[in-house]
This record gives structure tokens, C-alpha cells and sequence, in this order.
């Protein structure tokens, strides 16, 4: 009697051992889609694009903000506001953009500013690549034949090309001030970036 006591106490280890296993695996398997469906590129245009739809400007600034380039909604509304100007539907750029194979996910408009992309920002999990959407500044340069002219507080020279520096994509107009023979101009300039 012994031995067939031992044989089922055997079986019933390695029953429970079998299943064991399978419940780990089962576990280790979910918590990969869900890191997956958390933070690969689908998560990330998922995110931004319900965003954008909810006009939630205070999430897309949160989503756009990096360690380096802190985005207030007011530029988030901005940019949104831009894209919409020119006829880019967000969720459908950011599609075509995982769509594209290895290498740089970025989209250009017409004028060649680039406009969106999708990059990859480190890992969850140690394993799984987490992405966001991203924007990207433009250089801008500026020529003027005004005395005192004065761009969001910085002073151009007259008659030289000055760099503003690299400025957000949006629609916000920056502030212009300058002196001209019929007197002192004070109003809002938008930014051509077509040019």
C-alpha cells in the first residue's frame, strides 16, 4: 500500500508543478500584451489622439513635454490648432507614421518642417519598447529694415539676419515691437512657417 501511496503523492506533484507552470506562463504572457498594448506605438498614438479629439490641451502638453521642452496647453492648443489649420488629421499621421519601418518616424509637412513623429523613450519592463508622440522646433530667422525692433523680447538689428532661436509649432503669435517713422509699433506677428 505504501508504494501506491507514494506513486499518487508523486503524480500529484508533478500535476501541481505542471500547473504551476502553466499559471506562470499564463501570468508572464498577460503582463507582455499589456506592457505591449501600455506602451508600444499603438499606446502612444491611442493616448495623443483621444487627446487631441477631447481637446484635452492640458494632456497633450503633457504628453508632448520632455525633460528638456516643457509645454504649457496654451502651446498644446497651438500646435493642435496648427495641425488642424493645415488639414493633418493626428491620429491618421501618427498610423502612417508605425507603419514606417526602422529608422527615423517623423513626419514633414509640404515646407519641409517636421511636424510629428513617433520615437521610442525608453523600456517597460526591461523588455518591451515604450514610445510617445513627439513635435519638433524650427529655427527661425529673421531680417528687418526697423529700427529697434524687439521679437518676444529679443532685439534684431536692423538690416542683419538674427536667429530667434528654435520656437514650438503652433499658431501662437509672438509679440512685436519696433520703431518706425510714423511711430511705435506694438502688435502680434504669426509666424510664416511655410517660409
Amino acid at each position: 500500500m505504501k508504494q501506491l501511496g507514494s506513486r499518487r503523492s508523486a503524480l500529484g506533484r508533478k500535476k501541481k508543478a505542471g500547473l504551476t507552470a502553466v499559471a506562470l506562463l499564463t501570468l508572464a504572457l498577460g503582463i507582455g500584451i499589456y506592457a505591449v498594448q501600455g506602451a508600444g506605438p499603438d499606446a502612444a498614438i491611442r493616448s495623443f489622439s483621444q487627446a487631441v479629439k477631447a481637446q484635452d490641451y492640458e494632456r497633450v502638453a503633457s504628453l508632448l513635454s520632455t525633460p528638456t521642452s516643457k509645454w504649457s496647453a496654451r502651446d498644446a492648443q497651438g500646435f493642435v490648432g496648427y495641425l488642424a489649420d493645415h488639414g493633418l488629421q493626428v491620429d491618421e499621421v501618427l498610423e502612417q507614421l508605425k507603419q514606417q519601418k526602422a529608422g527615423a518616424k517623423v513626419y514633414q509637412d509640404a515646407n519641409g518642417n517636421q511636424v510629428l513623429g513617433l520615437v521610442e523613450d525608453g523600456k517597460t519592463l526591461f523588455f518591451f519598447d515604450h514610445y510617445r508622440v513627439s513635435s519638433y522646433p524650427v529655427a527661425v530667422q529673421v531680417t528687418s529694415n526697423l529700427d529697434g525692433l524687439t521679437i518676444d523680447g529679443q532685439t534684431v538689428p536692423k538690416d542683419k539676419v538674427t536667429n530667434l532661436g528654435k520656437v514650438k509649432l503652433t499658431n501662437q503669435p509672438l509679440s512685436l515691437l519696433a520703431s518706425t517713422e510714423f511711430g511705435r509699433l506694438d502688435t502680434n506677428l504669426l509666424l510664416p512657417f511655410e517660409s
